[in-house]
């Protein structure tokens, strides 16, 4: 028995955007980049990129009709967060969303200790929401290739590293998080055999 060849598409489609919700180039290539607001644009984009997907696949062609995504990011969230995102992950991008809202209408704001500190702690909530057990934040270090500085650890290297190791695990736990709805869709559309 061939598989319709439109939800064969479609989860193809669905494939593909997992692998890049979690392609680690794009999240490397944020955490690379040595100014702040580089960094936290870069990384925000990356989180609102998470969320659009998970959204295009929640709405269904039944509610497209008279339900869009909007423009506006803490809008998506919310939006996101009625139909099914974890109430962790919504606060932790709500807390991103401000920081980058900060660094991006300032000139020359930086990252702050309590802008760092309330993603931290919003970052480590999004814990609760995973299969395995993680190490608070706190107690993890991060080794970006293009730093030539080795293992960094949460806390040992200012607020600049501290806030690359809390964006890049809550970016990895989300598209994790996404991308295990994204398959329970494939399999919904394909069944539980390889495409």
């Amino acid at each position: 028995m061939s598989a319709d060849p439109a939800k064969q598409a479609a989860a193809q489609k669905i494939a593909e955007e997992i692998r890049t919700i979690m392609d680690s180039n794009l999240l490397l290539q944020a955490m690379e980049t040595e100014d702040d607001v580089g960094r936290i644009l870069r990384s925000h984009l990356l989180i609102e990129q998470t969320i659009e997907t998970f959204l295009g696949w929640t709405i269904t062609d039944n509610m497209k009709p008279v339900v869009k995504v909007p423009q506006q990011f803490n809008q998506k969230i919310v939006l996101a967060t009625a139909l099914g995102l974890p109430q962790q992950i919504a606060v932790a991008a709500s807390t991103l969303n401000t920081i980058r809202n900060k660094v991006a209408h300032r000139v020359g704001a930086t990252l702050e200790t309590a802008d760092v500190s309330n993603f931290t702690r919003a970052v480590n909530n999004v814990r609760e929401i995973l299969d395995v057990a993680v190490p608070p934040l706190e107690e993890s270090s991060i080794e970006v290739a293009a730093s030539g500085i080795g293992k960094v650890s949460y806390g040992a290297k200012g607020l600049g590293w501290d806030f690359r190791i809390a964006v890049g695990m809550f970016q990895m736990w989300t598209a994790r998080y996404v991308s295990f709805h994204g398959a329970n869709l494939i399999k919904a559309l394909v069944g539980t055999g390889t495409m």
